[in-house]
């Protein structure tokens, strides 16, 4: 995008760790991740208490210019973990049975046993790449993510910040939103930015990723397009894309 960065300062820098996910989301449903179970998979959540922000976390609120990331895999398929999943019990009543389908009309799609999320989410990974290739035909879609189930089935067999090649990033958009600033949704809005020493990227970029699908920006969900990781030599940096440059993504910081 044309323009000059556009940049907001914030009093104290604060993590997305620290912004652990209550009961309900901001929709006003339950959370469809307090439902289930975490699949037992090496979460890097799990790993160290020592984290440790980059320079400039949440200093910067700008256009969404990409930058020139630079082969490699984004999934690891060594994993031998399988994804919990949860079952509607059989019951002979008719009234549970009832309730049962109450519960996923809105998702008549899939499977009942299933947990659909608010919105469906695309997952995109974009390798080193030659800094003359078009950014968005090097960018590989993924996948896409619709409930609970699908994204632990994704996420375990994802690869971690930690194991991704420097100049490659992942892309997680809402369904229908290409992961570019030219596409319609974007072009409009900018990006919080938060800068992570290296060795810290995991663990935050899960709980973006959970915050993103869980719908856990409060009111200022409906601005959000998307969010990228981008794996560099000297630090990690994510960034949080939204429709507009003001208003309620405010609170995202």
């Amino acid at each position: 995008m044309n323009g000059p960065e556009k940049e907001g300062k914030v009093d104290s820098p604060r993590s997305y760790a620290s912004r652990r996910f209550g009961d309900n989301s901001s929709h006003g449903k339950s959370n469809p991740f307090n439902t289930i179970s975490t699949p037992s998979t090496n979460s890097p959540s799990a790993a160290s208490s020592a984290f440790g922000l980059g320079s400039g976390a949440f200093a910067s609120f700008g256009s969404k210019t990409p930058k020139t990331p630079g082969n490699g895999q984004a999934f690891d398929f060594t994993s031998k973990s399988k994804t919990e999943k949860e079952t509607v019990p059989e019951n002979p009543n008719e009234n549970a049975k009832a309730e049962v389908a109450a519960e996923t009309e809105e998702g008549s799609s899939t499977d009942p046993s299933e947990h659909p999320l608010k919105s469906t989410w695309t997952l995109f990974y974009r390798p080193p790449t030659n800094k003359y290739s078009d950014y968005e035909k090097s960018t590989i879609k993924l996948a896409s993510i619709s409930t609970v189930e699908s994204f632990w089935t994704i996420y375990s067999h994802l690869k971690r910040p930690s194991l991704l090649p420097s100049v490659s990033d992942y892309h997680i958009f809402k369904e229908g939103i290409r992961p570019v600033w030219e596409d319609e949704a974007n072009k409009r809005g900018g990006k919080w930015i938060i800068r992570l020493k290296k060795g810290v990227a995991d663990r935050y970029w899960e709980d973006l990723l959970l915050a993103i699908v869980g719908d856990q920006f409060m009111e200022a969900g409906e601005e959000v397009c998307g969010a990228v990781l981008s794996v560099r030599s000297g630090e990690d940096v994510l960034s949080v894309w939204t429709k507009i440059d003001g208003g309620r993504n405010i609170k995202i910081r």
